[in-house]
């Protein structure tokens, strides 16, 4: 992506408006137990382009949403609380930096206690993300899901492309004998090094393909992931091209297959009640004209994934 002044970027990513909608009473920042993070970077994408466009196009479709849910009888988000940060515009010089940046920025959001929800961008702030959340949750595990393994040691000449995003999260991780530190949901592409990588660390990760996936018509994969993160601080990363591109073609590299809504929601809903979800990124939204309908599915999906980890 060609290079952009702090002024350039402030003038296409902000201000942005508060996600949800909510009146002041239901947004401040004291009051709020979720903080959406936007995060508008991208650096290295290597395909389709226009994830910088994603956080805004998602808080934009989260004023539609209906608030009520019919399971609880309430509104979460008038419960709850949800308080909109500024976005941040991370130095465009250096994914390396990014990361170091957006680090320092989620560190004291994870320590007040309340519950952070990033958008992206692109799959890069994971791994800023995660190394402030370890820095909280030293027994950290990731839940990541994607079509994509995202293990590549390095990619197009960094190893910070988003190509490498579960990779460099990983390496964030405190390692300790026995213990699953990533399980992955939906994978269905992948290169050779990073199945080799997966074979060769089953005890650090576990992956549910998506072949895998579609084929287990009880569904006992979602008990088996329960199984897996039960009673741990669990760290979500949710790529949208995790998704069917039927639902989410709105993404940079999206594959055939993929989770559909009923799944993601199931999974986030199980996660939450066996573990405790503390923080969530949901990245890759590459919005497409003409087309709003991603858009409302990723607003959705982010109200869900805070809701259901707040209240569980």
């Amino acid at each position: 992506m060609p290079k952009k002044t702090r002024k350039q970027q402030l003038s296409a990513y902000g201000p942005f408006p508060g996600f949800l909608g909510l009146e002041p009473e239901h947004s401040s920042r004291t009051r709020s137990r979720v903080l959406v993070l936007p995060v508008p970077y991208e650096c290295t994408t290597s395909y389709g382009q226009g994830t910088r466009f994603g956080p805004r196009a998602i808080v934009d479709a989260s004023s539609a949403l209906e608030l009520y849910d019919p399971d609880s009888g309430t509104e979460p988000a008038l419960e709850l609380g949800f308080h909109t940060l500024p976005p941040v515009l991370p130095d465009m010089d250096s994914p390396r930096e990014m990361v170091d940046g957006l680090a320092a920025t989620a560190t004291p959001l994870y320590q007040s206690g309340k519950f952070v929800l990033a958008l992206g961008g692109e799959h890069t702030i994971s791994a800023g993300l995660v190394r402030a959340a370890v820095r909280q949750w030293p027994d950290l595990c990731i839940l990541h899901v994607d079509a994509h393994a995202d293990l590549r040691a390095e990619y197009q000449g960094t190893a910070f492309s988003h190509a490498c995003a579960a990779r460099r999260a990983l390496d964030e991780l405190n390692r300790e004998k026995g213990r699953m530190q990533m399980v992955q949901v939906g994978v269905r592409n992948l290169a050779r090094e990073e199945h080799e990588f997966i074979k060769a660390n089953p005890e650090r990760i576990r992956t549910f393909w998506g072949e895998e996936i579609a084929a287990d018509r009880g569904r006992h994969w979602l008990g088996d992931i329960e199984e897996l993160v039960k009673d741990r601080n669990v760290y979500l990363s949710f790529d949208v091209d995790g998704l069917d591109p039927s639902i989410m073609p709105a993404t940079g590299t999206p594959e055939p297959g993929g989770l559909d809504w009923y799944d993601a929601v199931e999974l986030v809903e199980r996660v939450a009640k066996a573990a405790n979800l503390v923080a969530a990124d949901l990245v890759e939204l590459a919005p497409q004209y003409g087309n709003r309908a991603p858009d409302f599915i990723a607003a959705k999906l982010g109200y869900v994934i805070a809701t259901k980890a707040v209240r569980a």
